[in-house]
């Protein structure tokens, strides 16, 4: 259910939407089947790809028809997808979506108030006016009710049910078989006969959810055999739905296919749904009816994490049909999540008016809808509104949209003509129907269908006629979000907490540090006055992962959260020695706990980023009003990807590195399934997105921006700290526009030996480095003449269409300048990208080289002497 919008499948013989119509008005009317399957992805069969190939009917059935490769849902979630397929119109349209304070999309749980309008004309009730005989068998999504008195009605009202819009028969269920629930908090799902229950899942219908065994797609497919054979022996024509759920978490199959298949239980439902389907087209062909009956199979939007689709893009060309077949091939596709249209993809190219990933509460419940897929600037936990500049894709070049094309290139300016003419005329065509998902209560849960004193299945909700429970969504609400005991407003422009405001002063609050703040600092880090020491105490540490961390229990109300001391305990240099003194230390240290950072000490404000590993929040210390940027990271996807140690080499080195152009991590702590780094505020953001609104800088700006990142990995060296990932979207700009290297995950601190890992960015990695050859500090060299190149022109210097020409390009440096980047610069550049490092340019060459000297203003020259006149 929780899938990305995705492309249906496949279908046998013709598109059907297109030719109902004509269906209808032929002699001989066919017989329509829909297989509408649940959160099958497109992955799953054999002939797109899956390399199990345990699908052999379904591939058969595109083999013998017709393959769509292009063609999608209209949602990402079961019941507006369906609703839209069933009246042909898009949620948006047909009311199945939601105006609430996130614009969620239409997830209908048995608690909405709401379901498929009686204006909306579906599928069937078309047909039955030209003689067709209709019938669902499985879930039907759309039909819950809209209750016009909530102290009148316990259930699901039998007017909203498919028989009353079309439909002549239907086996099966109106919501998805979740449970099983105690039929006292929540009931559990009823099953249909038409239009009364006949049982519940799971207490008549059982679903083993140890095993995975249940014999419902069995029951699904009889149903189906049993009605093609009946509407044969009257011939009259038939449309039959047939929509299993088995593929819908949590996943089920018979007896005889547990086990069957080499992708676990997931494995065993797709088999049998595969030879469902063999049975259902060899019913047809027995009957003499399969040249008379068109066959269209699907999935409502996709594949559930169940799936784990592989993403293989080979096979998926087998048939590329053109839907209009004038000069125009391509029709746009609207993409909504609520109310809101976020996106419109015309041929290869797609728009994002707005951008949303997963909303707040999901994220503080450690839910991440986007893992190792984030976009910087694109993928946040609110609304970002790009309506007067969307984002470009060009899904050709970029399937898993990660590069945005500048809104500054002539493509972008092109495509975006059309689509705007394209936007402009599908608003002024919409109608938007009544929200139908707005509302929950209790009160409409299945507590007594139709039917249900028959089997005596009638349930009573709790207080539902002394209290009816109301639950209105308004995305005009001012909403709160609890993290711990942290309240926090959904204010994004400003921090506002006991009646401070924040935006008074931007540069008071956000760059003067506050004494209380520095007495926090040094009470929770342990920060030395001495320099000296800090320096040996890193040099000690020399990449020792699990020696530098000691933890300690904070006595933090009520949240057990712990701080790391960032000092190592065995530091004999030290003023005063732990041997002589470790038991006043573990006592100081117990005082000193008390002080330290847990979240109860920050407000929380709007996301300022995200990452592979978490998000970045805009937060303000509660007592000293000190703004900073909060990192969170998730200890799950940490050690997913085994990086624990790369996040305690980044914290031992960045919270020792004090300079002006590297950003300052100020200390951090962590809980049960998170890790927090209190990091310094750049309000002006990252150097990426000023670079993409210009397209590239003037030579003025560029060579001030590369003699401030001189100076920090001058700085870095001298405290033997390789940084090795120097890049735009690493780098940060203060309020003034000063340079701050912002990101050491990828640093490592080398005071001796040579390292040959490869890591980093593609674009930015040196030749010594791609080749596995030994490497040092000179790589951050090499990315230095990269960023040069990439402020002036725009782009990486060796970017390529794949990962191997620009592997090729990087080892032969095939550098080559366009016509208006200046000798100065090219020389600077040209001896920095020198493939034996050695031969590279030191950093006080480049400090010193004339095309630095003559484009640095002034300021920029007087800061830079002030600070190196000054011990570090």
């Amino acid at each position: 259910m929780k899938s990305s919008v995705s492309k249906f499948t496949w279908a046998a013989a013709s598109l059907l939407c297109l030719s109902a119509a004509q269906f209808v008005r032929s002699e001989t009317k066919p017989n329509i089947v829909i297989m509408l399957m649940d959160d099958m992805g497109w992955g799953d069969l054999g002939v797109l790809g899956q390399p199990a190939k345990e699908t052999p009917n379904l591939d058969k059935m595109a083999a013998d028809g017709m393959l769509f490769t292009d063609f999608y849902s209209a949602n990402p979630l079961c019941s507006p997808s369906r609703a839209a397929l069933l009246t042909g119109r898009l949620p948006i349209r047909n009311g199945f979506y939601t105006t609430n304070a996130h614009a969620r999309n239409g997830y209908t749980p048995q608690n909405i108030v709401g379901g498929i309008q009686e204006n909306e004309d579906l599928l069937p009730k078309l047909l039955k006016s030209e003689g067709y005989y209709s019938k669902i068998v499985g879930k039907c999504s759309y039909s819950h009710v809209h209750v016009p008195s909530l102290e009148r009605h316990l259930g699901h009202l039998p007017q909203y049910l498919p028989l009353k819009h079309g439909f002549d028969e239907w086996f099966g269920a109106p919501n998805c078989h979740f449970g099983p629930y105690d039929n006292k908090q929540t009931p559990n799902i009823p099953v249909y006969k038409d239009d009364k229950m006949v049982g519940r899942y799971y207490q008549h219908f059982p679903i083993n959810k140890k095993t995975g065994e249940s014999n419902l797609t069995q029951l699904y497919t009889e149903e189906a055999l049993d009605f093609i054979e009946s509407q044969s022996k009257v011939k009259r024509p038939f449309f039959l739905y047939w929509a299993p759920d088995a593929t819908h978490g949590p996943v089920y199959a018979s007896s005889k296919f547990i086990g069957y298949s080499q992708r676990g239980r997931y494995g065993d439902a797709v088999r049998e749904l595969d030879d469902s389907v063999r049975r259902i087209l060899q019913k047809l062909e027995d009957l003499g009816l399969s040249e008379n009956t068109f066959v269209f199979f699907s999935s409502d939007n996709g594949a559930s994490l169940y799936s784990k689709e592989r993403g293989n893009g080979d096979t998926r060309l087998v048939f590329d049909l053109s839907i209009n077949k004038g000069q125009n091939k391509y029709r746009p596709i609207f993409f909504y999540r609520g109310d809101e249209m976020m996106a419109i993809r015309y041929g290869l190219y797609k728009a994002h008016y707005w951008t949303w990933s997963n909303s707040w509460e999901e994220f503080h419940e450690g839910v991440d809808f986007c893992p190792g897929e984030n976009v910087t600037g694109v993928t946040t936990h609110e609304q970002m509104n790009y309506t007067t500049s969307p984002v470009m894709f060009h899904l050709g070049r970029d399937p898993g949209e990660k590069y945005p094309i500048r809104s500054t290139k002539q493509e972008y300016k092109d495509v975006m003509v059309t689509l705007r003419k394209l936007v402009s005329a599908h608003k002024s065509s919409l109608v938007p129907g009544e929200p139908q998902f707005n509302f929950c209560d209790e009160a409409v849960m299945n507590w007594a269908p139709p039917g249900c004193e028959e089997i005596d299945e009638c349930y009573k909700a709790r207080n539902v006629l002394e209290k009816s429970k109301h639950i209105i969504w308004n995305r005009k609400v001012n909403q709160f979000l609890s993290i711990g005991k942290v309240r926090s407003t959904r204010n994004m422009d400003v921090l506002k907490t006991n009646g401070v405001n924040n935006n008074a002063n931007p540069q008071r609050v956000a760059l003067k540090e506050t004494q209380d703040l520095k007495v926090k600092l040094q009470e929770c880090l342990h920060l030395s006055t001495s320099n000296n020491q800090a320096n040996r105490q890193l040099q000690q540490a020399n990449h020792k992962p699990n020696g530098w961390i000691k933890q300690e229990h904070s006595s933090a109300q009520n949240h057990r959260q712990h701080h790391h001391q960032v000092e190592r305990t065995d530091d004999k240099s030290s003023a005063h020695s732990q041997d002589e003194n470790k038991e006043n230390n573990e006592k100081e240290r117990s005082k000193k706990s008390k002080a330290c950072w847990s979240l109860d000490d920050f407000d929380i404000g709007k996301p300022l980023g995200k990452g592979k590993f978490g998000n970045v929040y805009l937060a303000r210390d509660k007592k000293s009003k000190y703004i900073v940027a909060l990192k969170v990271l998730f200890k799950s996807q940490l050690e997913k990807n085994n990086v624990e140690h790369q996040l305690r080499r980044e914290i031992e080195i960045q919270s020792h590195l004090r300079h002006p152009h590297i950003l300052r991590l100020f200390g951090y702590f962590y809980d049960k399934t998170r890790v927090y780094l209190i990091l310094e505020y750049a309000p002006r953001g990252e150097l990426y997105k000023e670079l993409n609104k210009v397209e590239r800088f003037d030579e003025k700006k560029s060579s001030n921006y590369i003699r401030q990142l001189a100076q920090a990995l001058k700085y870095c060296h001298s405290k033997k700290v390789i940084h090795r990932d120097i890049k735009p979207e690493n780098l940060l700009l203060t309020l003034k526009g000063d340079l701050k290297i912002a990101d050491f995950g990828w640093s490592v601190h080398a005071p001796s030996s040579r390292r040959t890992t490869l890591c980093g960015t593609l674009d930015y990695l040196p030749p010594e480095m791609i080749e596995g050859k030994a490497q040092d500090e000179k790589v951050d060299l090499w990315s230095l003449g990269v960023l040069c190149y990439e402020f002036l022109v725009g782009k990486p210097p060796f970017e390529a269409d794949g990962h191997h020409e620009t592997y090729r390009r990087i080892s032969r440096v095939d550098l080559k300048f366009p016509s208006y980047v200046s000798e100065g610069a090219r020389d600077l550049i040209s001896k920095l990208l020198v493939h034996d490092p050695s031969k590279r340019l030191p950093l006080n060459g480049v400090l010193a080289h004339p095309w630095i000297r003559n484009n640095a203003s002034e300021t920029e020259m007087q800061s830079t002497c002030s600070y190196t006149a000054t011990k570090p």
